[in-house]
């Protein structure tokens, strides 16, 4: 239950412990060049609890505002996130527990993070895979701070408004699906299906479960990190096929909101490279969108930026506002005043993305509420990327035709159908 005066409290405590990072606020990345320095803010956080190293996992995605200092400070708990030792000890509780399921439990941990620690294991029935169970004392964590941490994003949006992009509460509005097994087991019985048509993809198959833990089969794959410290020939491949499953994942009506570093691996195939794989695992963080195959939002997004000029725009938003009851006048004095803005009219070479962003939102926040819809974000981003692409010689533009590609060849004739599709478009657009 909300408190005032805890939230004051913790609040207040959180400013002091964290004061020092505070101060630099404004220049984070030359503060964190010291190693001392962020070996003391990531063990502030460890303190702190899942909440707070949630956040850092959340920010340390946004590569397009924070400098390359900060990133790997924070990129820090995507794959070191401390693991509990002895939990399977001969004479633990959870061991005990565990007998009756199992005849072995390696203590030696071999992936952890924000709110999971794995496991080998080997079943009574001599089943080998990897036991996935939470930290000690995950719920009381989260059920403790999750209400105080909640109440003063707001303030520290105000205070400091460079943090609204950061959609903060949003993301802590998800850390208790996380620590639900069933709702993860279910996404990931639905997306082992969905990705069964790639060929290319491996989701590993769920054993066993309960509410404590999850009994799966192991999968061994290299990390982005180390595919390009150690094999970086195949960091393309690894990119190309991660994207191309992507699309196919929200093609198919599913988003995989979690798919950093630590959820995505890389195996290579000993005898022949061409049938290398990645790996695809945590879905903990997969939410179902209300548009599914040929009437999926990205597909519309395509055919839309194939249009000239600014033809795809005004359909689009015409798509948007269609579900609210407006007269003709109405529409037509809405689009006149979308067409002054000149959302699309953009120099990309003298902004950044993050300037242009909050250009177009103040921008639409000053025309109409009702334009601030799902649909019309997604579209504008895809005019951000597909002309960044343009005047960076398109490289990037590259990555995603030959992950199209690689739908195109694939033997299942939904999976090219739609890839062909996609191809077309991005001809248009290209």
């Amino acid at each position: 239950m909300f408190n005032y005066f805890t939230t004051l409290i913790e609040f207040t405590k959180l400013l002091i412990f964290f004061r020092q990072e505070l101060w630099n606020i404004n220049d984070l990345d030359n503060y964190f060049i010291d190693t001392n320095n962020v070996d003391s803010f990531q063990k502030k956080v460890i303190s702190y609890g899942i909440i707070c190293i949630k956040i850092c996992q959340w920010i340390s995605q946004r590569v397009d505002i924070l400098g390359k200092n900060t990133i790997k400070t924070l990129e820090f708990f995507q794959k070191s996130v401390p693991a509990h030792s002895n939990l399977f000890d001969k004479d633990s509780p959870l061991k005990l527990g565990l007998n009756t399921k199992f005849s072995y439990i390696d203590n030696v941990c071999i992936g952890s993070g924000s709110i999971s620690q794995v496991h080998k294991c080997i079943s009574i029935d001599n089943i080998h895979g990897v036991i996935k169970i939470t930290h000690p004392n995950v719920k009381e964590n989260i059920d403790k701070n999750i209400d105080w941490f909640t109440a003063i994003v707001p303030i520290i949006n105000i205070v400091y408004p460079p943090t609204n992009i950061l959609n903060l509460n949003q993301m802590i509005s998800t850390i208790k699906i996380q620590i639900d097994y069933s709702f993860e087991v279910k996404n990931q019985i639905l997306l082992k299906q969905i990705l069964s048509k790639l060929e290319f993809v491996i989701v590993p198959e769920v054993y066993d479960y309960t509410h404590n833990y999850i009994f799966q089969e192991m999968c061994c794959g290299l990390s982005r990190q180390e595919i390009e410290e150690s094999y970086p020939e195949y960091l393309i491949d690894m990119a190309q096929k991660t994207q191309a499953a992507y699309f196919w994942m929200t093609y198919c009506g599913y988003i995989h909101t979690d798919l950093h570093d630590g959820n995505v691996f890389y195996h290579i195939d000993s005898e022949d490279d061409s049938k290398n794989k990645i790996i695809i695992v945590d879905f903990g963080l997969v939410f179902e969108l209300d548009e599914k195959k040929e009437s999926s939002l990205h597909i519309k997004n395509f055919r839309y930026m194939s249009q000239k000029n600014n033809e795809g725009l005004q359909l689009m938003i015409k798509e948007s506002l269609d579900k609210f009851l407006y007269s003709e006048k109405e529409l037509q004095k809405i689009y006149s005043r979308i067409n002054s803005l000149n959302l699309v009219d953009k120099d990309l070479k003298n902004m950044n993305m993050v300037e242009y962003a909050d250009d177009i939102l103040n921008k639409l926040n000053e025309t109409n509420a009702i334009l601030r819809t799902p649909e019309l974000y997604c579209f504008l981003g895809l005019i951000l990327v597909c002309r960044e692409f343009r005047d960076n010689d398109g490289k990037p533009f590259d990555v995603l035709i030959s992950s199209m590609n690689l739908l195109l060849n694939s033997k299942d004739e939904e999976v090219a159908k739609y890839a062909k599709e996609v191809n077309s478009y991005i001809s248009n657009i290209w």
